[in-house]
């Protein structure tokens, strides 16, 4: 039988896992091609966020400027 602390704690983890995912989706990154995208700054900001919280020291590369706009 499972321990009831690591599966509250597994629960808890795929909460947030799920919450992250749905957060994610929203971002529009849509790309009409010829460099016409949108949103992939704005994302690429949100997760170099997250990840600075976790410890990480993100650096966000692009091609061109307008490809993270």
């Amino acid at each position: 039988m499972a321990d009831p602390a690591t599966v509250a704690t597994e629960d808890r983890l795929a909460d947030h896992a799920a919450d992250l995912c749905a957060r994610l989706i929203r971002f529009d990154t849509t790309n009409y091609g010829e460099g016409d995208a949108k949103g992939e700054r704005a994302i690429a900001e949100h997760v170099a966020t997250l990840l600075d919280k976790a410890g990480a020291a993100p650096v966000i590369l692009e091609r061109t400027p307008a490809a993270a706009t």
